[in-house]
């Protein structure tokens, strides 16, 4: 049965966190004896389409709807209560991966539980991702890579890259602007356009920085960010070597833990935090740096950063070892001086938006891109000298979107 932990946030008790250096406007922390069912959050974060956030840990799966905590257990339907990853597919369920005793999907009332008895590659997964065609994807730690569609199960080992004799280990799963699943690996980097397999390693690449992936983002631009524990690598869209990033460029230290991007195309990454508190978080702008370490008065705690998630409203939310961390949306360019120039409603939407530019930024054709989570959804030519155009979007299905013109992103609702 499900169990109500925590009421109205204006009640949560607030734990103190001692900020060194700090750079961030607004930071909460939540551990255990304030609202979350425990400080390890081993399982990471992960964010539904209406805001929630549901979070994995050794004591059960914990969700936040901004204002209650609940916690779902063994008792509710989970195969056990320690949880390896978290991730939401592209109809909203929640599913959860364990070290042993396989995934999970929670459809809102029930979970369902899959092993290797129904196709699973293994019961031993570290990462879960949905794409855009609603396919969940499952990387094991050395048994290749699972699909459910539908309820077909497919595994693939083959493409996937060897380490010590074994397929090599799927830490990350991502997918970029054109559909393409990128697997982060203990051997490289492998990629998967639906037919053919390629790895990415330092024998293919020289300049990669490391082997060991640990996090992968893809922008806008579709640029992939490949996060190691010796630094960042930047492809570009065409997966060309572009730049490796370390400490002297600007991050907290080497040790990347996990990568997301916010709606203002700032990179966050989480750092690994050593005894010493040595670790914290790092954002990019593609300009400057920020970094803020995170530094806890229980020296016993390494105060690991196991995942980072960003929410619909830009707000930045950190797993760790030691409870949750959320770092406000004022801590970044507000959306309204990102998109000053772009005017799109209505908002939220059901059917067609109308997108307004201002005199300034329709002096020449301009390419309109819609984005989901995942990658570009749709694309419209709008002719110079042209300030207003409607676009049809009762063809995509319900949830955030992002409407790029030129530099300019705002940030629309589809709900029907």
């Amino acid at each position: 049965m499900k169990k109500i932990i925590a009421a109205v946030i204006g009640t949560l008790l607030l734990c103190s966190i001692n900020l060194v250096n700090a750079q961030f406007l607004t930071t909460h922390y939540y551990t255990g004896n304030c609202a979350i069912a425990s400080d390890y959050v081993m399982g990471g974060v992960a964010v539904d389409t209406n805001n929630n956030k549901w979070f994995g840990t050794d004591q059960g799966v914990v969700k936040y709807n901004g204002s209650t905590w609940a916690t779902y257990t063994t008792a509710d339907g989970l195969p056990v209560n320690i949880i390896s990853c978290i991730a939401v597919d592209k109809n909203n369920n929640i599913w959860i991966g364990t070290d042993g005793d396989g995934v999970a999907k929670f459809n809102g009332s029930t979970w369902t539980k899959y092993t290797t008895a129904d196709g699973l590659c293994d019961n031993g997964i570290r990462y879960v991702a949905g794409d855009i065609n609603g396919d969940v994807w499952f990387g094991s730690g050395g048994a290749g890579v699972s699909k459910l569609s539908g309820a077909t199960w497919t595994t693939y080992t083959t493409g996937l890259p060897m380490n010590g004799g074994i397929y090599a280990a799927v830490n990350f799963i991502t997918v970029d602007n054109s559909g393409t699943k990128w697997f982060g690996t203990d051997a490289g980097v492998a990629k998967f356009n639906g037919t053919t397999w390629t790895v990415i390693d330092q024998s293919v690449e020289d300049s990669l920085v490391d082997n060991g992936i640990t996090s992968i983002a893809i922008d806008a631009a579709n640029n992939k960010w490949i996060g190691t524990l010796s630094g960042i690598t930047k492809l570009n869209s065409s997966d060309v070597w572009v730049k490796n990033y370390r400490p002297i460029d600007g991050m907290y230290n080497n040790g990347l833990r996990d990568l997301d991007i916010d709606v203002n195309g700032k990179l966050w990454m989480g750092l690994y935090t050593d005894y010493n508190n040595n670790g914290g978080i790092t954002r990019f702008d593609g300009t400057s740096w920020t970094s803020q370490q995170f530094d806890f008065p229980d020296s016993v705690s390494a105060d690991w950063i196991f995942r980072l998630a960003v929410d619909k409203n830009n707000d930045v939310w950190v797993a760790m070892d030691y409870g949750v961390i959320k770092i406000d949306h004022t801590s970044s360019i507000s959306e309204n001086q990102q998109s000053g120039a772009l005017n799109v409603f209505p908002n939220p939407v059901s059917d067609r938006i109308t997108l307004n530019l201002d005199i300034n930024s329709c002096q020449k054709d301009q390419l309109v891109q819609i984005y989901n989570a995942v990658q570009k959804v749709k694309e419209v030519n709008m002719p110079a000298f042209m300030a207003s155009t409607t676009i049809p979007v009762d063809d995509l299905p319900c949830g955030l979107y992002f409407v790029r013109v030129g530099n300019l992103t705002n940030k629309i609702i589809i709900s029907r």
